[in-house]
């Protein structure tokens, strides 16, 4: 009589560990948008509850525009780097997969630099075309989130890195979780310390450079415990293929993020003409409104 060996893909106590793996990082990845679901609810009540409804407005419309302006700004690099890291580590090319990196995180920086440019210097514009009835207000928060559009799309690109070498962890970790809650807690503090529109962006934007702090050092630590080894390819080798597979999908990325985005824009756009802001308050506020956060007896 036989009887399977331990090595044997779905005998027990022989299964294949890839399977275990998946299965841990599907659970890690439902947990963390399970916390990323109800911290974005949260964040709603948060900046509705505190501000009023203009100031409430300009926020949700102007994040929304960083959003998008983040998406475009990845240029689908994680699609590319979810690509080609597995293949140059499954091929032994460890050094060719930390080469890549690069090759995604340089061209996105230098978008994000260039889109965050853009959206400070046409922040008034864009203010007066999105939100008019607080167009100095959302100016305000246009300029602060523009300041902090690259370390927005470095994290991801870095996050990125870490899905392809085969640990969800990081991501969940820091985008799912300390992001989400850290920007709920900066929204709250924010309006505690002072309720200025400029100083609500602040508390919600500035997680994001600990977040690519964070991101970099959990990617340098999966990078060396892969090690190095192959032949080094040129970069130009490596570059080729890569953008020609991500190019594509990043018009896809920007695509769906749009959709996604765009409604709050223009609802905004919209909407914010026929209402002047003096009769835009919170529900069961007895105050005129003056202040930016309207900080009111009920």
């Amino acid at each position: 009589m036989t009887t399977a060996s331990s090595g044997t893909p779905g005998a027990p106590g022989g299964a294949n560990p890839d399977l275990g793996k998946l299965a841990r990082g599907g659970a890690l990845n439902l947990a963390g948008a399970m916390c990323a679901g109800l911290m974005g609810f949260v964040l709603i009540v948060a900046v509705v509850r505190t501000y009023d409804q203009a100031l409430a407005g300009a926020f949700f419309a102007a994040t929304s525009l960083f959003l998008i302006l983040n998406a475009v700004s990845g240029l689908g690099s994680d699609a590319g780097l979810l690509r080609w890291l597995p293949h140059h580590l499954a091929l032994g090319e460890r050094t060719n997969a930390r080469r890549t990196v690069p090759i995604a995180l340089v061209p996105v920086l230098a978008t994000a630099c260039l889109a965050g440019l853009v959206m400070v210097l046409t922040a008034p514009w864009f203010a007066e075309l999105v939100h008019g009835d607080a167009p100095g207000e959302a100016a305000s928060m246009l300029r602060v989130l523009g300041l902090f559009l690259p370390a927005a799309a470095a994290q991801e690109a870095l996050l990125a890195a870490t899905r392809g070498h085969g640990s969800m962890r990081p991501t969940v970790l820091v985008d799912k979780i300390f992001r989400q809650v850290a920007q709920v807690g900066g929204v709250l503090v924010a309006y505690a310390v002072d309720g200025d529109a400029a100083v609500l962006a602040l508390g919600w934007s500035l997680p994001y450079v600990p977040g690519v702090l964070i991101s970099a050092v959990l990617y340098r630590g999966l990078a060396r415990r892969a090690g190095r080894g192959g032949t080094p390819a040129p970069v130009r080798e490596l570059a080729g293929p890569f953008w020609r597979f991500t190019a594509p999908r990043s018009l896809a990325q920007i695509c769906q993020t749009a959709l996604q985005r765009s409604d709050i824009v223009l609802i905004a756009a919209l909407a914010s003409p026929g209402t002047p802001r003096s009769t835009r308050r919170r529900p069961g506020s007895s105050c005129s409104g003056s202040s930016p956060r309207s900080r009111c007896s009920r």
